[in-house]
């Protein structure tokens, strides 16, 4: 064999001259039915383009310090959940659109997530489990998170947990989805069974703009 790949249909007949689809991934074939290549779909380029174009003329009709938040905010391409085309995330650090956000494309629809505050967002790479932080501990409400996953077009939490000071000031209480629990626990049992072994990463966006946009583009 010289290498070359070939695909045939239900009937047995060889896919030649187009795109068909194997295993719910396109491809071109040839004239001889060699498979010439994986047919990616552009489509996402665009609408996440389009979608920052609204979000450009968006943050127009708010203060000078928004649209400064919108051009000088902190841009990303990351893959948290298995297919081949990027999530974005976007920290903002304020404005309309609040502290940070990740943009998911899935069926020609671009959805927005919050992601928490700064310095509070983490995933795990094309295993679809993230997390983000709200809430600073010097503050009264301590900090508020979520663990969750992305389907449908929408967040599906999975384990929600607080961290606050308690009245003295001097220790932390913890707390995942309603039980209290030691800083070890929640450090060693709770992120472990929710991240597994893999990779923990977070981000904080080394693309401007400007920069998002043409990395988008030329991807």
């Amino acid at each position: 064999m010289d290498g070359s790949r070939y695909y045939a249909g239900a009937d047995g007949k060889l896919y030649r001259n187009g795109e068909y689809e194997v295993d719910s991934v396109k491809y071109l074939f040839g004239q001889e039915g060699i498979c010439v290549e994986e047919v990616r779909d552009e489509a996402w380029k665009q609408a996440y383009i389009d979608y920052f174009q609204i979000l450009y003329e968006e943050y127009q009709e708010y203060s000078v310090i928004d649209f400064d938040l919108l051009n000088n905010g902190m841009y990303d391409l990351i893959f948290v959940d298995d297919d081949d085309i990027p999530e974005i995330y976007a920290l903002l650090s304020g404005g309309p659109r609040g502290s940070a956000i990740i943009l998911h494309y899935s069926n020609g629809v671009v959805d927005e997530f919050p992601a928490g505050d700064a310095n509070g967002f983490m995933y795990v790479e094309r295993k679809n489990v993230f997390s983000y932080d709200e809430g600073n501990l010097t503050m009264v409400d301590g900090v508020r998170g979520i663990i969750a996953m992305i389907g449908d077009g929408e967040i599906i939490p999975m384990v929600e947990y607080s961290i606050n000071c308690k009245e003295n000031g001097d220790e932390l209480v913890y707390n995942v989805n309603g039980i209290e629990m030691s800083e070890e626990e929640f450090d060693k049992d709770f992120f472990k069974a929710s991240f597994g072994e893999e990779e923990v990463r977070g981000t904080d966006g080394p693309y401007k703009y400007e920069q998002i946009i043409d990395l988008i583009r030329n991807y």
